[in-house]
C-alpha cells in the first residue's frame, strides 16, 4: 500500500510517502498553504494515481473522533466546528483535506488524530471543574495532545524491549507538552480542551489565570477573538524575546536578559509539571525528552534535569518522535482491521 502521509503542524508541513512501512522520500517546509501539486513534486510522485491513501494528521478530534477515520463530507463539517479550539494546527489540516478532495474527489483520506492516545485519561483527570451542566453541554473537558508522538515513542520503546510502567514523555518543540503515563496509557496531559493550555510554548501562552483574558479584553478594547489569537500566536517564547526561533533564545540566554527569562519561564514551567505528574504516578521509571527543543538542545535538557535530583529517575532518553510514520503506521492496522 502507497500512504501519503502528511502532518500539517503549527511550524512546519512534513511529509512523507510510503510503501506500507518503508519510507521512501519525505520532506519538511514552513507551514504555508501547499498545493497538492507541489507536494507530489516536492516528493518526485509523478502521479497521485500512485498514491493509495492520504493520511492526515488531525491536532483535534473532540468528542467525535477517537481513532483513525477514513474522512467524509460530514466528517469535514464536523472538524470544521473544531478549527476554533485549535486554529494553528486544524485549519490547515481541514484545508489541506478540503483541496485534496477538490483535486481528486475518489481519494481515500484517513485522518488520525493527536486527541486519541488520550482517551484513557481517567476522569478526574479529564475533568475541567467548571458548571457540570456546561461542561456537559459544551463537551468542555481535557482532550490532550500530541498524542501521535506518544505513539510513536512509545512503539520505538516497545521494539528495544521491555517498557516502564511509569514514564514521562516530554514533548518540546514549538508546540510542548509533557504526558504520564502508566502501563502504556496516558493518564495525565499538559495540554487540555486546546492547545494552547500547559507549558509556555514558542507563540502559545500555556496556562493563563482567566482574569487575564477579561482584562486584555476591556483594556485592549478589542474582541476576544482577537485576544484569544494573541495569545496563540504572539505570547510564549516570542512573547517575551520577539524571537521566534527558539534555538538562538537558548544560544543568546547569557548576553540577552529577555532570552535568559524566556529560558528560565519555560525550564522552570517544565520542572513543575515533572514533578506533579511524577506524583500523579508515584515516581518516576523513565524520562523521555523528544521534539525540536526537547531532543535538539542539550542545554535545555541539563537544565531541568539538573533540578530533578529528588524524583532519583534513573533512566533519562531522548526518543525522536516520528508523527509520519506513526500515521502511516495507524493507517496500515485500520486497513487490516477493514475499518
Amino acid at each position: 500500500m502507497k500512504i501519503l502521509a502528511i502532518n500539517p503542524g503549527s511550524a512546519t508541513l512534513k511529509c512523507a510517502f510510503f510503501e506500507n512501512e518503508k519510507r521512501l522520500v519525505e520532506f519538511t517546509a514552513p507551514n504555508r498553504h501547499h498545493a497538492l501539486p507541489e507536494i507530489l513534486q516536492k516528493l518526485k510522485i509523478k502521479s497521485s494515481k500512485e498514491i493509495d491513501v492520504f493520511g492526515i494528521r488531525i491536532v483535534h478530534g473532540g468528542e467525535i473522533f477517537s481513532k483513525p477515520k477514513l474522512l467524509n463530507g460530514s466528517d469535514i463539517r464536523q472538524l470544521e466546528k473544531l478549527i476554533a479550539l485549535a486554529p494553528l494546527h486544524n485549519r490547515p489540516a481541514v484545508e489541506l483535506v478540503k483541496a485534496i478532495r477538490a483535486d481528486l474527489p475518489k481519494a481515500k483520506i484517513i485522518g488520525v488524530f493527536d486527541t486519541s492516545f488520550h482517551k484513557t485519561l481517567p476522569l478526574a483527570a479529564r475533568t475541567i471543574p467548571i458548571q457540570k451542566k456546561l461542561a456537559t453541554k459544551f463537551g468542555i473537558r481535557k482532550f490532550g495532545f500530541h498524542g501521535i508522538a506518544c505513539e510513536s515513542i512509545l512503539r520505538q520503546l516497545r521494539k528495544r524491549g521491555k517498557v516502564p510502567g511509569r514514564i514521562l514523555i516530554c514533548h518540546l518543540g514549538g508546540g510542548a507538552s509533557i504526558t504520564a503515563i502508566k502501563n502504556g496509557k496516558s493518564v495525565e496531559t499538559s495540554m487540555a480542551f486546546t492547545p494552547a493550555a500547559g507549558l509556555p510554548m514558542l507563540t502559545r501562552v500555556g496556562d493563563l489565570d482567566p482574569g487575564v483574558f477579561e482584562f486584555l479584553v476591556e483594556q485592549m478594547k478589542i474582541s476576544p477573538r482577537k485576544v484569544l489569537q494573541v495569545l496563540n500566536e504572539e505570547s510564549g517564547i516570542f512573547g517575551i524575546t520577539g524571537e521566534k526561533n527558539f534555538a538562538k533564545v537558548v544560544a543568546g540566554a547569557k548576553k540577552n536578559p529577555d532570552f535568559r527569562l524566556a529560558v528560565d519561564v519555560f525550564v522552570g514551567r517544565v520542572i513543575e509539571k515533572i514533578f506533579a505528574y511524577a506524583g500523579i504516578l508515584n515516581g518516576v521509571d523513565l524520562l523521555v525528552f523528544s521534539g525540536g527543543i526537547g531532543g535538539g538542545s542539550a542545554a535545555i535538557r541539563r537544565q531541568i534535569t539538573n533540578k530533578l535530583k529528588l524524583l532519583k529517575i534513573n533512566k533519562v532518553e531522548v526518543v525522536r518522535a516520528d508523527e509520519l510514520g506513526e500515521i502511516a503506521r495507524q493507517i496500515l492496522e485500520t486497513q487490516k482491521r477493514g475499518r
